[in-house]
């Protein structure tokens, strides 16, 4: 599946993109709440400033994603491919990001506030400043992460 560039007001609400093709796409300020889009490939993808909440990127590769300030509100990324992934100032609060790979991933002052990252691999995984208030991470590898200045009041390391 090929996509042209959106920009900003561009509204895909409920779509299904299972097992969608979208390398290098760039879907920047798009909304995508609710979408289905499990197994999909997203390498290299920027979705900066995009909004997915609640949306099912279950088993989705975004390695090298550019994802800065996006919304994944209450988004399912279960087994996602996030390695090196770029996510800063993101919203992730209610993910679902349980053995999920996040090594090498910029989280840098994101907000992880209830999320669930059981087993997720977070090695080398900047952290930095982020909230992770309330987030399960039982089981969690966090080898050689920054947590340097993060929240994680009432977390379940």
């Amino acid at each position: 599946m090929s996509l042209p560039a959106y920009g900003k007001g561009a509204f895909m609400d409920g779509s299904s993109m299972v097992g969608a093709k979208l390398t290098s796409v760039n879907l920047r300020n798009l909304t995508l709440c609710h979408a289905k889009m499990m197994n999909a490939d997203l390498n290299g993808a920027d979705l900066s400033n995009a909004r997915l909440i609640d949306a099912d990127l279950t088993n989705a590769t975004m390695i090298e994603a550019e994802m800065t300030s996006i919304d994944l509100t209450g988004a399912t990324l279960h087994g996602a491919q996030l390695y090196c992934a770029r996510l800063e100032r993101a919203l992730l609060g209610r993910s679902v990001l349980c053995d999920a790979n996040l090594c090498n991933a910029k989280l840098h002052e994101s907000v992880l506030r209830e999320a669930r990252l059981d087993n997720a691999h977070l090695s080398e995984a900047d952290l930095s400043s982020a909230d992770l208030s309330s987030a399960s991470l039982r089981s969690a590898r966090l080898a050689k992460s920054s947590l340097l200045r993060s929240i994680l009041d009432s977390a379940d390391l």
